[in-house]
């Protein structure tokens, strides 16, 4: 696939993180992740990731960052630029196929499999060990979603090959660090 929405909440290093996100193959990802109670809008392109100062992220540096007030004036509205190196390795199409190989090993006995409705369409549901991975049960069998229940953890994978392009923020949205 070239592209997937994906929208859940997972587990990251103990934090739990909501995310809803329009991946690419190539590594490009957009939209938005809260963690800690706040939201980031994100957009990744190439090895560039540009994240927007809201206020409620800019209150969330202030906090963390010791940022002064006054240098909201400066941020809020606009996108940080910075390389996009730990954002991807945690959130990429790439790390999240991995991550299923390792949590869904083939399995013995054989998992369960049973026909189910999954967000409103006929799914197949392969459980084992706790995790449940749906599929898609006419045409082609795409992954529809994961949930680890006892886990709290569910990822929705949607619009298969029809998420649209990204585009970099206009360079006046950007700041510069003037």
């Amino acid at each position: 696939a070239r592209s997937v929405r994906v929208s859940g909440v997972l587990t990251e290093s103990r934090k739990t993180i909501s995310l809803d996100l329009g991946m690419f193959r190539s590594g490009d990802l957009g939209g938005t992740i809260k963690e800690r109670g706040v939201s980031q809008h994100v957009i990744v392109i190439s090895a560039e990731a540009y994240v927007l100062a809201t206020r409620q992220f800019f209150r969330y540096l202030e906090r963390t960052q010791h940022l002064p007030a006054s240098a909201c004036a400066l941020i809020c509205g606009k996108y940080l630029k910075h390389p996009a190196g730990a954002l991807t390795r945690t959130l990429s199409l790439k790390r999240l196929a991995r991550e299923f190989e390792k949590k869904v090993p083939v399995p013995s006995p054989a998992p369960s499999i049973k026909d189910v409705t999954f967000r409103g369409q006929a799914a197949y549901e392969f459980s084992h060990k706790g995790t449940n991975a749906y599929f898609a049960a006419h045409g082609t069998h795409y992954l529809l979603g994961i949930t680890e229940p006892a886990k709290h953890r569910r990822l929705i994978f949607a619009d298969w090959n029809r998420v649209p392009p990204l585009t970099a923020p206009p360079a006046s949205r950007v700041f510069n660090g003037g």
